[in-house]
């Protein structure tokens, strides 16, 4: 059995962000059954030509079997394609049976009688979720094939192959992506966050790893495996800086023999301090009179005390706000006055900052966005 080299290359947090989505043609997997398989084909409203170039350009033979391969979210392989023409040929583009890669690049110049290479990026594990599930099937190995067809600027075949592979199943319920949401520091654990995979025999245990690519320390997690189930606990780590954030972690099953190829799951959210502002925002709309106030209050998502450590008005707004604290009877939280003035007439937006500290967590910067329009005197 051929086990290929699974190598993390290319791949870059923009591959999270979009799943394996960065905009190119795309390509997937078909599950084939029987002796003569019939290959599901898209449905496409480019022209088919008229026939007479549609072998045009051919792969090398040894590259469309793939053999017998580890089931992996991101798996690459390359054929090498030879123009089989006395004239440079363009393609513009790739058709394929169904969508779950890449191919790299999106368009290649071929010279008379001359050759060039393609990237596969591919998500061997598209065979099982086309039916709407993720569960590991019953056969130990699934026979898979990817029909491509590569076009001309004119929409017409320049050639068409289909890459075979036999695909040994791994892990069961690996999703596409994780969306954590907003995630106050002081409360990171997020149902959304859990996946529960199921394993194949031989993977003993799974190791858990956040890409240096993808932007390290920012994610922690807790991983449990008791027979054949493992739950694995993401969320962003303690120290993780605020704001919205897009990376992923590698799962990497292992067997008594070692590592199999890895799959990748893109992870995104929003880290949020432990202070929160009520209203998030100050909207004043018109101010009628000299001045306006609104009041904010500051209060920690924990129930800890909140202390204001330093209060910043944005330069835009600097002689136009003033900010004074107010008197609550309520109990952990903290209130400020807003008050907003300007003979100056036309809209004004700017920011009011509220360096906080809630008790056993570490200092948050809360910004509050401030609007208002003056009239004409």
């Amino acid at each position: 059995m051929s086990l290929p080299n699974i190598g993390w290359n290319r791949w870059s947090v923009p591959l999270v962000a979009l799943a394996l989505a960065s905009g190119a043609v795309v390509g997937g997997w078909a599950l084939v059954t029987g002796s003569a398989p019939r290959l599901p084909h898209r449905q496409s409203s480019e022209p088919e030509g008229d026939g007479a170039s549609a072998d045009a350009i051919g792969v090398e033979p040894g590259d469309l079997e793939l053999g017998d391969v580890w089931e992996t979210n991101l798996h690459r392989h390359t054929l090498r394609l030879r123009n089989q023409t006395d004239q440079p040929l363009l393609i513009s583009g790739f058709v394929t049976s169904c969508a779950c890669g890449q191919i790299h690049p999106k368009q290649l110049a071929l010279p008379a009688r001359g050759g060039g290479t393609i990237q596969l990026s591919l998500d061997l594990t598209s065979y099982r979720t086309q039916s709407g599930t993720t569960k590991l099937p019953v056969r130990e190995v699934e026979p898979v094939r990817l029909g491509i067809s590569a076009r001309g600027p004119g929409g017409e075949a320049l050639g068409s192959w289909q890459v075979v592979a036999r695909v040994r199943p791994v892990l069961g319920g690996v999703p596409s992506n994780l969306n954590l949401g907003r995630t106050f520091r002081s409360l990171r654990t997020n149902a959304d966050g859990i996946m529960v995979l199921d394993l194949v025999p031989a993977v003993q245990d799974l190791k858990i790893t956040e890409p240096a690519a993808a932007g390290k320390g920012v994610l922690e997690w807790e991983k449990t495996v008791s027979g054949r189930l493992a739950k694995i606990q993401i969320r962003p780590a303690a120290h993780a800086p605020f704001g919205r954030f897009a990376t992923a972690v590698q799962i990497t099953p292992i067997t008594a023999s070692g590592p199999l190829p890895p799959f990748f799951v893109p992870v995104e959210g929003e880290m949020l301090g432990d202070v929160a502002a009520t209203p998030s925002a100050l909207m004043f709309g018109v101010i009628e009179g000299p001045s306006a106030t609104q009041s904010v209050t500051l209060s920690s998502v924990s129930g800890r005390d909140v202390v204001v450590e330093h209060v910043e008005v944005g330069r835009e707004l600097r002689e136009a706000v003033n900010v004074v604290r107010a008197t609550s009877d309520k109990v952990g939280v903290t209130v400020y006055n807003v008050q907003v003035r300007s003979s100056v007439p036309g809209p004004h937006s700017g920011v009011v900052r509220f360096r906080t500290v809630s008790a056993g967590s570490a200092p948050d910067i809360l910004e509050i966005p401030i609007h208002f329009h003056t009239r004409e005197p």
